[in-house]
């Protein structure tokens, strides 16, 4: 003997209605992220040698991670970034 339990129906139309406002915030979750990474990335080019040499960098850690914005902590000499 089976049985199925169905979601009262007040839960479902929540849930359809999570949905797309989940995809939209995700969405603009992730342009707000990109946009930081180009911030992030504008803001380090701009600096000297020596100046990233005084946080942990060389010119190439910031042109190679330019591209890399997909890790969520960059861990450079075993420091969190």
């Amino acid at each position: 003997m089976s049985a199925s339990i169905a979601a009262p129906a007040s839960v479902s139309a929540a849930h359809d209605r999570a949905g797309p406002l989940a995809a939209v915030t995700a969405f603009f979750g992730r342009l707000a992220h990109q946009a930081r990474v180009r911030r992030d990335n504008a803001r380090l080019a701009q600096l000297d040698d020596h100046m990233l040499s005084d946080i942990g960098l060389m010119r190439g850690d910031v042109v190679r991670l330019a591209g890399n914005d997909d890790q969520p902590q960059l861990r450079i000499s075993g420091t969190p970034f």
